[in-house]
């Protein structure tokens, strides 16, 4: 049977679409719908399910890949934790030294201390992160804030510009 809901199944027609039910599952029908829904014994056995049902939670069984916690929020402690464990080399993506050189820029702009102003000319402008011997590792000690004019003159007096960058 398909659901309005699904979006798969959107536009599409059921199998059973246009043909008719059989007598004998038409009298199933009958028969279940007389039994359960028109009769006294069938509405006392649809009313004590329902008060023995009142005010209990779900046991727990799901389908296979469901679990109690659907539409609960984790707490931000755990939250927190699982964000931490994840940090550095114990992320599966992590690149270590083979990383490019944009991704490379990336991580040290988030890790380096961001400082005001440029550490040459002491300008409040755009600051950059440069490398100051252009080996491009992790280390934070050969990296420094500059601004534009400062970055591009520092660059322009290195010898040959893609020495390191992991581009060439």
């Amino acid at each position: 049977m398909f659901k309005k809901s699904n979006t798969i199944n959107k536009g599409r027609t059921p199998w059973n679409k246009g043909i008719p039910r059989r007598k004998e599952t038409i009298e199933k029908i009958r028969k279940i719908k007389n039994t359960l829904y028109a009769t006294e014994e069938g509405k006392e056995i649809k009313r004590k399910i329902s008060n023995s049902l009142k005010g209990k939670v779900h046991n727990g069984t799901f389908k296979k890949g469901h679990t109690t916690n659907v539409g609960r929020k984790h707490d931000a402690e755990l939250r927190k934790n699982w964000s931490k464990s994840k940090i550095g080399d114990k992320n599966p993506m992590w690149k270590g030294d083979t990383v490019k050189y944009f991704s490379l820029h990336e991580w040290i702009r988030n890790h380096l201390p961001k400082q005001i102003c440029c550490q040459i000319c002491g300008k409040n402008n755009i600051l950059e992160v440069s490398s100051t011997n252009h080996t491009y590792t992790r280390n934070l000690d050969e990296w420094e804030w500059l601004c534009r004019s400062c970055h591009r003159i520092k660059d322009k007096n290195k010898t040959n510009m893609n020495d390191g960058c992991g581009f060439k």
